[in-house]
């Protein structure tokens, strides 16, 4: 999972699901959001990510992030951001609620070769795009 924001407003996230470590789709997302806060788009990569999980029916599933404090737990107080972005809180803490037991968060350092790994780089290249897409078995 990678996000990225720029000047414009545009937060992208890149995913890369990875199944039975033998099939990988891509997903790319992206939406115009007004914020101050750059966390923003690391959150909407979660929420998408999360989604997926939800959609596909996933009994279990490792979410690989940058944010090493997210393997502790996550929390999101809709009160510390802007209105455009409440809607999206409210819809993480919906699915992360509903979802609890079936997500494990892993940090990115403790993939082989950290933030060098094929599928971390792969996911950061992805967010960069600023598309809206889906890429069955993409080459990793």
């Amino acid at each position: 999972m990678a996000p990225t924001i720029f000047e414009n407003h545009l937060s992208g996230s890149g995913l890369v699901l990875v199944e039975n470590w033998d099939k990988a789709t891509s997903f790319l997302n992206v939406r115009k959001i007004e914020t101050t806060k750059s966390i923003v788009s690391e959150y909407l990569a979660l929420l998408d990510a999360l989604h997926i999980i939800k959609d596909q029916n996933m009994n279990k599933a490792v979410i690989v992030t940058d944010q090493q404090a997210w393997t502790k737990g996550i929390s999101i107080n809709v009160k510390n951001f802007e209105e455009t972005f409440k809607p999206y809180i409210k819809q993480f803490n919906k699915l992360w609620a509903e979802l609890k037991g079936k997500v494990k968060v892993k940090f990115v350092g403790e993939l082989t070769s950290g933030k060098k790994n094929a599928l971390y780089k792969k996911a950061h290249k992805l967010s960069q795009e600023h598309k809206k897409g889906t890429y069955e078995i993409i080459e990793i």
